[in-house]
């Protein structure tokens, strides 16, 4: 399918019900070349719990999602999606549609499966994957791109998405409606910006902790050739290792691109301080993740201590509730929603919304499998309908898997183009779905790659320290013994 508009399906006059849920371990074996690779992640195999909601509709009409992992534990999310999905079987989309809060405290509020989470964990990765499927469903059956039916909302419609328990010491729904109200009458014409010039964005690509210097110099050349302008790369694993290679970096990208540099959670407060004095000489734009998604005091003082260097976080921020407290402690200056951390499209909403309260750009996570497909929607509806501003604001992008997808991303110059096609732009091809499927799809049934984590769990013992570019190959543990996921 390409990324032309399609006409909208003609309405059904009965409900569209939602009867079955499939879901499906998929995993990628990107360890192999170390894509993705950082200072907490070495060996990530990108991955996905991916969910399609079968409907009783004539033409087939599917809803598609998923949650994103890095290899072992997708099982886990699996099962997660497993055990909501009674709660969503069964339902017809005309009654989503009419409550969509509601909607969505049914997932994230049943009185047992809550303990579990509560919104947080692989239980809300979980219901992401599900709400967004449900999302999918809705556009598609709108016929419009996901970005374009939110921006189609009326305010009072977008608020009632937002369940707003916890929220309300921050932002009120009568706050939220004043805020989608003030950029209402020139939503239009950012809209038709975005179709012409399309959203700007920076690539992860040349900066994974895993690549020779070599291959960084070259990737560099070629993001510049491509017209890339923000560069992001990999810190953490030691001082002197990133000092090199922002070093390379920058000397590539030259003094008036932006550089920005993420830790991935590794430092404790004082040593990210530490460190990014020492960092400071390469003029990074921002350091992201520096300390514990959950310290939202250490992100503060991390961010007074290292000013004008601004702090960035969000990827795993587990909740809208996390995403609050960072704002209101002024313990980010760039907030980076993930599509799937949250608990889809509904905790998004109320996040763009807090972040314009608060006056802080989103610049979404996209280090992914999908993340770039699904974020791409996130950013161009908060230009259109919440922001109203692309100053300091960027989406990242990665260029791995987008050819499993049958409406990937489309980068020009450096921009998201907006997506046409009905939906969320997560359909996944039917013959990567196969191949891909963990463990019997053909990527997985040749013998283990030693470097991948996806078959075995590697010996605890093996896990090299930072700075030590060694890696043990531990052989895999004898059949029957161990988590074999």
């Amino acid at each position: 399918m390409s990324r032309q508009a399609v006409r909208p399906r003609p309405f059904p006059l009965r409900p569209t019900t939602i009867a079955r849920i499939d879901v499906h371990d998929v995993r990628f074996p990107t360890s192999r070349e170390r894509d993705g690779s950082d200072a907490m992640n070495p060996d990530p195999d990108y991955s996905a719990a991916y969910v399609v909601l079968r409907t009783d509709r004539p033409d087939g009409l599917e809803g598609h999602g998923l949650t994103f992992t890095i290899g072992r534990g997708n099982e886990l999310c699996v099962a997660a999606v497993q055990a909501l999905a009674p709660l969503v079987r069964g339902l017809t989309l005309e009654e989503i549609k009419a409550d969509m809060a509601r909607f969505w405290r049914r997932l994230t509020s049943d009185s047992q499966l809550r303990w579990v989470g509560p919104e947080k964990g692989i239980l809300h990765l979980a219901t992401a994957a599900l709400v967004n499927a449900v999302w999918d469903l809705y556009a598609k059956a709108e016929g419009k791109p996901l970005w374009q039916l939110l921006a189609d909302m009326s305010p009072e419609q977008l608020v009632s998405c937002v369940d707003f328990r916890y929220l309300t010491d921050a932002l009120t729904p009568e706050e939220a409606i004043a805020i989608l109200r003030r950029h209402e009458p020139t939503r239009a014409a950012r809209a038709a910006e975005m179709r012409h010039r399309g959203y700007p964005a920076y690539t992860t690509s040349a900066g994974w902790l895993g690549y020779s210097d070599e291959k960084i110099r070259r990737l560099c050349r070629e993001g510049l050739a491509r017209g890339w302008s923000h560069f992001k790369i990999k810190v953490g694993r030691d001082l002197e290792d990133d000092l090199r290679r922002a070093a390379v970096v920058r000397a590539e990208i030259g003094p008036d691109r932006k550089l920005m540099l993420d830790a991935n959670q590794v430092w404790d407060v004082g040593e990210a301080i530490r460190s990014m004095r020492e960092l400071a000489r390469f003029d990074p734009w921002w350091i992201e993740e520096p300390t514990s998604p959950d310290d939202v005091l250490g992100h503060a003082a991390i961010a007074r201590a290292i000013a004008p260097i601004g702090v960035a976080t969000g990827e795993q921020c587990s909740n809208r509730v996390v995403f609050k407290q960072l704002m209101q402690a002024g313990a980010i200056r760039f907030c980076q929603i993930d599509s799937c951390r949250l608990g889809g499209v509904n905790e998004v909403l109320a996040v763009l919304l807090l972040a314009a309260k608060f006056g802080i750009p989103v610049c979404p996570h996209a280090g992914g499998v999908g993340l770039c497909e699904y974020v791409q929607h996130l950013a161009i509806f908060d230009y259109v309908s919440v922001s109203a501003s692309l100053e300091d604001r960027v989406v990242e992008y990665v260029d791995h898997l987008h050819e499993h997808f049958v409406d990937p991303v489309v980068i020009r110059a450096g921009r998201y183009m907006p997506p046409t096609a009905p939906g969320y732009s997560i359909t996944m091809r039917p013959e990567s779905l196969a191949a891909y499927a963990y463990p019997h799809g053909s990527a997985w049934s040749s013998p283990s790659d030693p470097l991948s984590g996806g078959s075995s769990p590697p010996d605890p013992l093996s896990v090299p320290e930072r700075g030590n570019e060694e890696r043990r190959v531990v052989p895999p543990l004898p059949k029957g013994e161990g988590d074999r996921g």
